[in-house]
């Protein structure tokens, strides 16, 4: 119960797999389960009948300030749980300070001297992101590139797709020296090994401190590199080539991914993957985006949003009936009654022109509702008389409308 609210806080990460193991056996996802599970060689459904549901405790940690808004929305589930992780107490610091290591690097960095001692305890303390910028900067140039391309993947990658986002030709000592640092680990399966940042939100703080030069290249090699991506990867190859600013290649690698999202009912990613590629779409290659954005806008009832979308099309198009229809309907929709019926006269005469009867008898019925929408029943009523022919949901629609006009006029 509830399973579509709390899938759909992971911005509409929605998935079945074939679950490989017992199916009372419940699985800890970490934050990139997506990742965690095409890793492991799970498939991904694709409409086959062997596939059922898979059930998993997804498992994630944020600070409060941090924490994204879909996020806080899903904290709200009731199936959701929520640990508070408070810091350390007085007791909890003296034994961590008193643990074989610690005193170790210290006795190691102040060769024991008390005054030495001191002096750390009264110099200005770094944070943690100061800590991690110095073990950054003190990185050889492939060390950090491959840290770098770790960053921009932001997820668990084989070890070849690594060394090409990063541009480098051999992993062994740069991956040793991330290692060395704690900056990243590697796994294996199979034969091939999987790298990954040693923490997941090392990946944001290294993504924010590459220039945008490098920035750009590195997501220009992504794209490349998961250019012939299918199933959850498309979106992936999508946000790459977008951010690289590579046109034709995100425009429709963002047109098959929100097909994809489309069909999994993630609606608002779909949107914003599409609004973020219809900035780098030619001129025909917006009509195709604005077209689709105008259908998923509808869909979640942002009207005023899919009429603008709806009027790049039809002024592509001005001579096309469906798409003056489209922006007719959704103007209804909208509450611009007076300007739909004007636009769905026009398509209804276009649909005349080119003999598609059935649109015709479609538009009867949205004429109707916008006259109604306007208060001119009489119009509406004598289309409701004469409309609709040869469809029966069409008709439907126009007895609806008569219903509603008789109950007013009573």
């Amino acid at each position: 119960g509830g399973s579509d609210g709390l899938l759909g806080a992971f911005n509409g990460r929605r998935f079945q797999v074939s679950n490989p193991y017992p199916q009372e056996a419940v699985v800890q996802v970490e934050a990139e389960f997506p990742e965690f599970l095409l890793e492991r060689g799970w498939n991904w459904n694709d409409r086959g009948a062997s596939r059922r549901t898979m059930f998993g405790l997804v498992l994630a940690s944020v600070r409060p300030e941090e924490a994204p808004v879909a996020l806080r929305e899903l904290s709200l589930h009731p199936k959701v749980q929520l640990l508070e992780l408070n810091g350390f107490d007085v007791a909890a610091v003296r034994e961590y300070l008193m643990s074989s290591p610690v005193v170790k690097h210290l006795t190691q960095v102040t060769g024991g001297n008390p005054a030495e001692l001191d002096a750390i305890l009264q110099s200005p303390t770094a944070g943690a992101d100061e800590v991690l910028r110095r073990r950054v900067d003190g990185l050889g140039d492939d060390a950090r590139r491959l840290l770098e391309a770790l960053a921009v993947l932001s997820r668990p990658a084989s070890s070849a797709l690594v060394a090409r986002v990063a541009g480098i030709s051999t992993i062994a000592g740069p991956l040793s020296e991330l290692q060395s640092q704690g900056l990243a680990s590697k796994s294996w399966r199979g034969e091939d090994i999987t790298l990954r940042m040693a923490r997941a939100h090392y990946c944001d703080k290294v993504y924010g401190w590459i220039d945008p030069p490098a920035l750009s290249s590195y997501h220009g090699r992504a794209a490349r590199a998961l250019e012939h991506a299918s199933g959850l990867q498309v979106q992936e190859l999508a946000l790459h080539a977008i951010r690289a600013g590579e046109s034709e290649l995100a425009v429709r690698a963002a047109l098959r991914a929100a097909e994809m999202l489309e069909g999994a009912c993630a609606y608002e990613a779909a949107i914003a993957l599409l609004d973020d590629a219809r900035h780098l779409a030619d001129v025909e290659e917006k009509v195709i985006v604005s077209e689709r954005l105008a259908r998923l806008c509808k869909r979640i009832g942002r009207y005023e949003q899919a009429v603008e979308h709806a009027r790049v099309v039809h002024e592509a198009r001005d001579d096309d009936p469906r798409a003056c229809s489209q922006l007719g309907r959704l103007m209804v929709l909208a509450g611009d009654y007076e300007g739909a019926s004007g636009i769905l006269d026009r398509s209804t005469a276009l649909a005349l022109t080119s003999g598609d009867e059935r649109l015709v008898a479609e538009l009867d019925a949205a004429r109707a509702e916008a006259l109604f929408c306007c208060s001119r029943y009489e119009e509406a009523l004598a289309l409701c008389d004469s409309g609709g022919a040869g469809d029966r949901t069409a008709s439907l629609a126009l007895r609806n409308v008569r219903g509603k006009i008789e109950l007013l006029q009573r």
